[in-house]
């Protein structure tokens, strides 16, 4: 029923949804309007246990006029009507209900001050304000309710898993929610917090630990597992990848807290899951700040700067504002995704990015030639020790032929 419920209303959305957008404002001042009266004609009812007297059943068809008028004209200033509904929140809230007050304090001054009708309750005017603000909050409220409600049983979105429980996954789930374009439908949580363990979030429960992911994923049946933890550990990680073992499903990470700091988290972020998460070094803080003198102005180049080594350098020479930073990689997928990240971080830093092998003697050149390098970080080497034992020629060739021809060119 449910689904049935939730293909109807996508296949309606699709259909109309154009239509009603053209014709938003219109819709939403006639909505909160006749609110509005509804909430007026609430508080005489109140005020006189559902039977209005004639007089004043009189006085309030009179006043009808003034009190949309006012009303109409309050939320206007306040901007009540440019708010979406579907990402209504507490602040917005909060104006609504501080322009109904003060509507309702205005309407007090026109009529009583000005106007001079004392007939006119003053209860009723104080329960207008106070209903007038909760049917605008409980409309948005249940438009949002209803979206999200909608969102969870969408037939089309992907059922995921969220490792973590804190700020970022709540962003995360927040953004799965308020934007359907996405399609994807949080269905639980997991998170070693044991205060956590029971409770919800956005609806969302948290259903178990750390240990329980495979178990909870084939329960959920979930299609994917995203990892909501940017500030953890490669430990850490690597356990989440051990609970996981078994599960056919793709496993997702955001990325590095420091990537995160200044943009919100949100799905765009969201990236497979990568060697390099699960490293079992941290990574060494070197202080650049004795080195700031040393950087600025200069040319840099990286090579293999798409790596975990090389990408950081870059990260980390391009806050003390180089004259430009090469970036010096063969895997055109790193360095696109570098360049992007770099032009967005330090728009103000010259990157040129430049895709060859460090083991071409012909090409390394050519890019020093072009680039006149002050200073050169060779980062282009294969690391990891145990795929180099079982290669041990590309090893000899990428990490000692490769070091020998940049060092050659760097002292040409």
């Amino acid at each position: 029923m449910k689904q049935s419920a939730a293909k109807l209303f996508h296949s309606l959305t699709r259909r109309f949804g154009n239509r009603v957008l053209r014709y938003r404002p219109s819709l939403v001042i006639g909505v909160e309007l006749l609110l509005i009266f509804a909430a007026n004609l609430t508080a005489f009812a109140l005020r006189f246990d559902g039977s209005i007297p004639r007089g004043y059943r009189r006085i309030m068809w009179d006043f009808v006029p003034a009190v949309l008028l006012i009303y109409g004209i309050g939320l206007w200033l306040f901007g009540i009507q440019r708010g979406l509904w579907r990402y209504v929140d507490l602040r917005d809230l909060w104006r609504i209900l501080l322009a109904a007050l003060s509507s309702s304090a205005v309407f007090y001054g026109v009529i009583h001050k000005l106007g001079g009708v004392a007939q006119y309750p003053r209860s009723v005017i104080i329960l207008t304000g106070l209903l007038t603000a909760l049917y605008l909050a409980g409309i948005r409220l249940a438009v949002r309710g209803f979206r999200e409600w909608i969102q969870i049983f969408d037939p089309s979105a992907r059922r995921v898993l969220i490792v973590g429980a804190g700020h970022a996954g709540e962003l995360l789930v927040r953004d799965m929610l308020y934007d359907a374009n996405y399609h994807c439908c949080p269905v639980g949580f997991v998170d070693d917090d044991p205060i956590k363990r029971k409770m919800t979030i956005h609806g969302i429960p948290v259903v178990g630990v750390i240990a329980d992911i495979k178990k909870a994923a084939e329960r959920l049946k979930v299609d994917e597992i995203i990892v909501a933890i940017p500030s953890g550990s490669a430990m850490v990680k690597q356990k989440i990848l051990a609970a996981s073992e078994g599960c056919s499903v793709p496993i997702k990470t955001l990325p590095d807290i420091k990537q995160l700091l200044g943009d919100p988290v949100s799905l765009q972020q969201v990236r497979p899951m990568s060697v390099d998460d699960l490293l079992k070094r941290e990574p060494i803080k070197t202080d650049f700040h004795e080195l700031s003198p040393h950087i600025g102005g200069k040319t840099f180049l990286v090579t293999g700067a798409g790596g975990s080594i090389g990408s950081e350098l870059c990260r980390q020479i391009a806050q003390y504002k180089p004259q430009a930073v090469v970036l010096f990689e063969r895997y055109e997928n790193t360095l696109h995704s570098l360049l992007l990240e770099l032009h967005t971080a330090f728009p103000t830093v010259k990157i040129v990015p430049v895709i060859g092998d460090v083991t071409v003697p012909d090409r390394v050149a050519e890019v020093f030639r072009q680039t006149i390098p002050d200073i050169v970080f060779h980062a282009a080497a294969h690391k990891h020790v145990p795929l180099m034992e079982l290669n041990p020629k590309e090893a000899i060739r990428n990490n000692i032929l490769g070091t020998r021809v940049v060092a050659e060119a760097a002292v040409k």
